[in-house]
């Protein structure tokens, strides 16, 4: 299913003023939020013809089912956080992306009937690396995979939890 399919009759009820494409599986949308559930159609085409209510800006992002925990990971978290389980990905032969995480494999490992494949270019080389795609329906199943300790969507602010640690430990001089 691609972003369109959904955007369109959200548009046509009048639940979004305005959507930007950001590929076939994604988009920004201005969706605006309802006075009460029983606001009419009529009412709500309006509203957003005159900007009245109040808006909430969405990134909508569509993945296969497969893949929502690397999707979840990758979404749920700072840019440090997302830079650092990126980095525990590659350290395991892996590759954590916004739409699923693969494992580097060899061309002798592929049986191209048993799971998505991905080739990309090396840098600086001729040769294309082969990755496997890793089904991770659950954020669990993407930090197992990954190797790495779960943590909770509310404890990956790591800009967040470094500050405050250094603000912890200044101590002002008299």
């Amino acid at each position: 299913m691609r972003a369109q399919a959904i955007m369109q009759p959200l548009e046509l009820h009048g639940h979004i003023r305005k959507h930007d494409a950001k590929g076939n599986y994604s988009r920004v949308a201005l969706f605006r939020i309802p006075p009460d559930a029983e606001e009419k159609r009529k009412d709500r085409m309006e509203a957003l013809q005159n900007g009245m209510g109040t808006y909430v800006l969405v990134d909508l992002r569509i993945v296969p089912r497969e893949a929502l925990g690397a999707a979840l990971l990758y979404h749920t978290g700072d840019a440090l956080f997302v830079k650092k389980v990126r980095e525990d990905a590659k350290a395991n032969g892996m590759r954590l992306e916004e739409h699923g995480l693969w494992r580097r494999c060899s061309a002798d490992e592929i049986d191209p009937t048993e799971q998505p494949l991905w080739s990309r270019k090396a840098k600086n080389s001729e040769n294309s690396l082969l990755w496997r795609f890793i089904p991770t329906p659950t954020e669990m199943d993407a930090f197992e995979a990954i190797g790495t300790t779960f943590l909770k969507p509310n404890r990956r602010n790591f800009a967040q939890i470094l500050t405050s640690k250094r603000r912890s430990s200044y101590r002002p001089t008299s």
